[in-house]
């Protein structure tokens, strides 16, 4: 019996010296395990951007105050005087005026006369002579009642001999015989009268008579 715990003192010795042997053999691999791999290292080359810096705010235009602008509108613009112009001297003409004076003779040029207008048959160098006449026809009604009367009536004769514009100035009995010597007298023609060989229009004055015994 004094035999057995020698025994179980010297397993245990043994077993004692077995496990630190197998914990020297097991730290050299635990190292390792525990030693971290070192990864492979990849370098790119890194692009920078730089931001532009921000466009500086334009500050704002400073307002005009509007009454300086009202007084500037309100001044007046200084007139400008007129260039003074001088005065050119009067022209005075020496030359003699043209009068054209026959000496010798005395006789002074008179300028035509305007002819354009209605002569009366007294202020004619040659009266108007009639050149086709045709007799007025006496009413019915009147012959027939033996009225008898007559028509005193004035008429234009043109330059060309024609009769124009015709006025009854009286007739007896009144409104009897005035459309027999209207429509007579129209048809009438004349060569027309002159003053210094011209051609004229003549007014006239014409008397006609309605008797039965014609």
């Amino acid at each position: 019996m004094g035999a057995t715990p020698k025994s179980v003192i010297l397993a245990s010795f043994v077993l004692a010296l077995l496990v630190c042997f197998c914990l020297f053999a097991l730290i050299p691999q635990l190292a390792q395990h525990d030693t971290p791999r070192k990864l492979p290292v990849r370098r790119t080359a890194a692009q920078l951007y730089v931001e532009p810096p921000p466009e500086p705010e334009k500050p704002p235009e400073p307002q005009q105050p509007k009454v300086e602008k009202q007084q500037l509108q309100q001044t007046p613009q200084p007139q400008i005087a007129p260039k003074p112009r001088l005065l050119q001297p009067p022209e005075f003409d020496f030359r003699p005026p043209d009068i054209n004076i026959q000496m010798a003779t005395g006789v002074v040029p008179v300028p035509p006369a305007d002819l354009s207008g209605i002569y009366q048959a007294n202020d004619l160098d040659c009266p108007p002579s009639i050149n086709f006449h045709v007799k007025p026809i006496y009413p019915y009604r009147a012959k027939r009642m033996n009225i008898t009367g007559y028509v005193k009536i004035q008429f234009d004769v043109g330059r060309d001999g024609h009769v124009g514009t015709m006025k009854i100035l009286e007739s007896v009995p009144p409104g009897v015989f005035d459309d027999a010597v209207l429509q007579v007298v129209q048809k009438w023609r004349f060569q027309p009268g002159e003053i210094m060989g011209d051609q004229v229009a003549t007014r006239m004055v014409k008397k006609i008579v309605f008797n039965l015994e014609d």
